[in-house]
């Protein structure tokens, strides 16, 4: 058969040389008007001058101010000040904001929210401690608040030990609240212990911080909490003089206390009360529901307790009071009496006793029975 030979054949490219032509005139001229353009745009712009916090420091020559004097030149210009970035402090907890139903009080509430049950008759839920005058707002009995408060409260053992480098640093209004709530729901009040942790010294607290006024000691063992009140912060005292001022311990004031409340104590004892009265001379407001069974020693209570302006007892400790010098001594400046458990007659003969004692020495006395 024939052979069908292919009629293509490959031929090997040759390399094209080519030879750039100059521009023509229409080119260069296009050309050059481009750059002209640039340029004038360039120049037509305002300057804007750096600004001085842009510009690179001075590299001019100092020259000493002795040879200043000889060589007649002027003092170089002072520095430029130091631009000071003040940073805004920010203490807000990081997060969202709470809602404010959270924290916001009750409208329908006034400034303390009144207990349900009665005043008198103790019982092991602390029923019959009202709060003193001047507590801190309590919070509505439906808010969070509240029931953070409350399992605080009853499971406080465990907080003690658990929360033990937090609770001091609770505010001071809390802290009075948060004791209110221990005697009256927790299974045996504050021991020297949990006020050890919740008044501790707080080290990040703001010099003139609010300091705690109100106590609520109920139902707690009167003799367990004394030693706390009389220790003193730091080590303990060594004989000798201390090698520096700032290593020597200073005892720890409750001149700020002015409220307290001692009502139900477990043991009644004389001695661990007279220590509390002398480590807070500074009491206005006291609570001694509970105490009747010292009979006429109250009459050592009212030598200690001086600025005294208004006091809680039950029906024997008034009828022991009632015909005591203290109400026209000691207690002339006291206002206003609580009592539980008296008859409203017989309370009413007592407050115009007391008025008749004092003869215009004293302010004007009022008893009120619950």
């Amino acid at each position: 058969m024939p052979k069908h030979t292919s009629q293509w054949s490959h031929i090997k490219p040759r390399a094209s040389y080519h030879t750039p032509r100059p521009p023509s005139a229409s080119e260069s001229s296009n050309t050059n008007s481009v750059n002209d353009l640039l340029s004038h745009l360039r120049h037509s712009q305002p300057h804007h001058d750096a600004p001085s916090s842009l510009l690179p420091p001075s590299t001019a020559p100092s020259i000493p101010p002795g040879l200043q004097s000889i060589l007649g030149t002027p003092a170089p210009p002072p520095p430029r000040p130091r631009t000071r970035v003040s940073v805004p402090r920010n203490r807000r907890i990081p997060g969202p904001p709470p809602p404010a139903s959270w924290l916001l009080p009750d409208p329908d509430t006034g400034s303390i929210v009144t207990p349900t049950f009665s005043t008198c008759g103790e019982t092991e839920q602390g029923a019959g401690l009202l709060p003193l005058p001047g507590l801190p707002q309590l919070p509505a009995e439906d808010s969070l608040q509240h029931y953070t408060l409350l399992r605080l409260a009853r499971d406080w053992d465990f907080h003690c030990v658990y929360d033990q480098h937090y609770l001091c640093e609770l505010p001071s209004r809390w802290k009075s609240v948060l004791l209110h709530y221990i005697a009256r729901y927790s299974s045996r009040g504050i021991t020297a212990a949990g006020l050890e942790v919740l008044l501790a010294e707080d080290e990040n607290e703001e010099e003139g911080a609010e300091a705690v006024s109100y106590l609520d000691l109920s139902r707690a063992d009167i003799k367990d909490l004394a030693p706390f009140f009389r220790q003193t912060s730091g080590e303990p005292q060594q004989e000798g003089v201390a090698e520096s001022w700032d290593l020597a311990p200073t005892a720890r004031t409750w001149e700020e206390v002015t409220h307290i409340s001692l009502s139900y104590p477990r043991r009644v004892e004389l001695s661990p009360l007279l220590q509390l009265l002398e480590a807070m001379p500074g009491i206005t407001h006291l609570s001694l529901l509970g105490w009747s069974a010292l009979g006429l020693k109250l009459k050592m209570v009212t030598k200690l307790a001086l600025c005294i302006r208004w006091v809680e007892v039950d029906k024997e400790s008034m009828e022991t009071l009632a015909t005591m010098e203290a109400w026209t001594g000691a207690w002339r400046g006291v206002e206003k009496v609580r009592v539980c458990g008296m008859e409203r007659e017989r309370a009413e003969e007592v407050q115009r006793l007391v008025r008749r004692m004092r003869k215009g020495v004293g302010r004007w006395f009022e008893v009120e029975v619950v």
